[in-house]
C-alpha cells in the first residue's frame, strides 16, 4: 500500500488519507493483500467524525474483487448515514444485489476502531473492537483486494447523508494483518 501521507508515532507507523473539500474521493489500493475465502482481517482504523451525525460519509475499509460490481464488495466498515456499518454488494450493472447489512449503534465505531473480518463458510462477519456488528455472505468473488478510502459526496446524492464533512478531514490506516 502507498499513503497520501503517513504518520511514525513510536513504532506505530499510520496510513492517512485526507480531503481538502466537498465531491472528492481519496483512495488506497492494495497490490499486495489479497483477502480469500478462508482468512482473516484485521485493522486499525481511524474512522473521522462526521458534522451532524456521529460518523462521516464515506470514509471505509473495504474488499473488492477484479472487476466490479460483478466481482463484488464486502464493505467491513463504512460510513453510511452517520453509523459504521457491514454491507456487502455484488451482481451486474443491471442487477445489483445488496443484502441486508449491519450497523454498529450510533456513535460508537467512530475514531480509532480495530476491526476484524474473518472470511469462513461462505460468510463474513465483522467485529468492531469486542462487538460483533454481524454477519453477511461472501459476495460470488472470493478472491479480493483490500482497498481504504475516505471520500464525501453531496447531499443530494444520499438524503439520508451526513455532509458536508468540516474540511480538512483525514482518515487512518494502521496495523493491517491479512
Amino acid at each position: 500500500m502507498s499513503c497520501g501521507s503517513v504518520d511514525y508515532t513510536g513504532t506505530s507507523v499510520k496510513c492517512g488519507i485526507a480531503l481538502s473539500g466537498e465531491d472528492q474521493w481519496s483512495e488506497i489500493v492494495s497490490s499486495v493483500a489479497v483477502i480469500g475465502p478462508n482468512s482473516f482481517l484485521q485493522a486499525l482504523v481511524y474512522i473521522p467524525p462526521g458534522p451532524k451525525k456521529p460518523t462521516a460519509n464515506w470514509p471505509a475499509l473495504w474488499t473488492t474483487g477484479a472487476t466490479w460490481p460483478q466481482g463484488g464488495e464486502i464493505d467491513i466498515l463504512e460510513g453510511s448515514a452517520g453509523r459504521s456499518c457491514l454491507l456487502t454488494h455484488y451482481g451486474t450493472p443491471t442487477h445489483h444485489v445488496n443484502p441486508p447489512g449491519h450497523c454498529a449503534v450510533p456513535g460508537t465505531a467512530v475514531g480509532w476502531v480495530t476491526v476484524s473480518m474473518p472470511r469462513t463458510g461462505g460468510q463474513v462477519t465483522a467485529w468492531y473492537g469486542s462487538v460483533k456488528i454481524g454477519t453477511v455472505p461472501l459476495p460470488l468473488n472470493a478472491n479480493q483486494q483490500l482497498v481504504f478510502d475516505n471520500q464525501d459526496g453531496p447531499d443530494d446524492i444520499c438524503q439520508a447523508c451526513n455532509g458536508p464533512l468540516v474540511y480538512p478531514t483525514t482518515a487512518w490506516l494502521s496495523r493491517v494483518t491479512v
